[in-house]
Formats: C-alpha cells, sequence, structure tokens
C-alpha cells in the first residue's frame, strides 16, 4: 500500500541525507513484500556505486527474536494449545544459561504472554520438549535455508538467513 512506499522512501532518504544513524561504515537493508510474495521495496545498501553487495538478499544475519514464532508453531503443531502453560524460570542446559532481558522472569504462563513478552527462559524451554529437529523442520517449511542445530540457543535465532529469507518465512 501507500504507506508502506512512503516507508521506504523516508527510510531510503534517511540513508541519502546522512542520517547520523546511518553513518558510511553503518550499511543498510530494508524489504517491502506484498502477501504474494512480490517484492515492493528493496534497499539493499547504502550506494550501489561503492558497493554493490546487497545486504537484503546476500547478507547472512541471524534473526534474532523473529525467530520464536517457529517454536511456538511446532509446538502447536504437536498439540500445544495457546493456553498452556510454560515454565518461565532461570534455565540452564549444560554450560548455556540463557537470560531474559532485564534478567526479569514470570513464572508459568501461557504460551500467548511468552510469545508477546518475547521470554528466552520459556521459549528454550519449549523448544526442548518440542525437539529442535521439530522447530528446525518447521523453519525449513516457512522457508528458511538449511539449519543446522545450534543447540539450545537457536530458539533465540542464532541461524544465519538473508533478510529475504526471514521476510519470505513470514509469508502465508
Amino acid at each position: 500500500d501507500g504507506s508502506l512506499i512512503h516507508q521506504m522512501v523516508a527510510a531510503r532518504q534517511r540513508v541519502a541525507d546522512g542520517d547520523p544513524l546511518y553513518t558510511d561504515e553503518v550499511q543498510t537493508a530494508a524489504l517491502i513484500l506484498e502477501e504474494d510474495g512480490a517484492i515492493r521495496g528493496l534497499i539493499g545498501g547504502n550506494d550501489y556505486r561503492a558497493s554493490v553487495y546487497n545486504r537484503a538478499t546476500q547478507a547472512m544475519r541471524q534473526p534474532g527474536s523473529v525467530f520464536k514464532p517457529f517454536v511456538y508453531l511446532a509446538a502447536l503443531e504437536e498439540d500445544w494449545r495457546p493456553e498452556d502453560l510454560i515454565d518461565d524460570s532461570p534455565i540452564e542446559i549444560g554450560d548455556y544459561r540463557p537470560q531474559n532481558y532485564l534478567d526479569r522472569y514470570y513464572g508459568e504462563v501461557p504460551l500467548t504472554e511468552a510469545m508477546s513478552r518475547s521470554l528466552n527462559a520459556a521459549v528454550i524451554r519449549l523448544q526442548e520438549e518440542v525437539g529442535r529437529n521439530r522447530v528446525m523442520s518447521v523453519a525449513r517449511r516457512a522457508g528458511f535455508p538449511p539449519i543446522n542445530d545450534t543447540g539450545p540457543a537457536l530458539a533465540l535465532g542464532v541461524l544465519e538467513a538473508t533478510p529475504l529469507d526471514v521476510a519470505e518465512s513470514f509469508l502465508p
């Protein structure tokens, strides 16, 4: 829609105007996709003459918390329900001790709350109950490139994908 195109133009203009957030050392990538997957807008870097490398389609980056919905989808496909409770208390798996934002924990919470608050401990606990192979399968089916088991941190999006891969994985 027009507002999305306006946002893309505004983002591109901020880069062109030398916004302090976007220095020469910082490159940008942005995408706007239609529901059918058509690309409506794409920024792959600050200046094509300076670098032809397209960060939107080529740069492999960790998607971080954007990956968490695939853990929840895997759980739903394994007959979990949105109102089912998951423990959001500190978790330790071997030497791995992830923390929630600001080290805050909420105890037993419904999956809907765990997802809306983006709770790291809860999503890792859920992933370990559902199984990493199941989570990797769901993400692969959604369009992520081949995924290796990265351990319990998989739920926190430590795999690598391009911004385009990530955006396409959320298409219907």
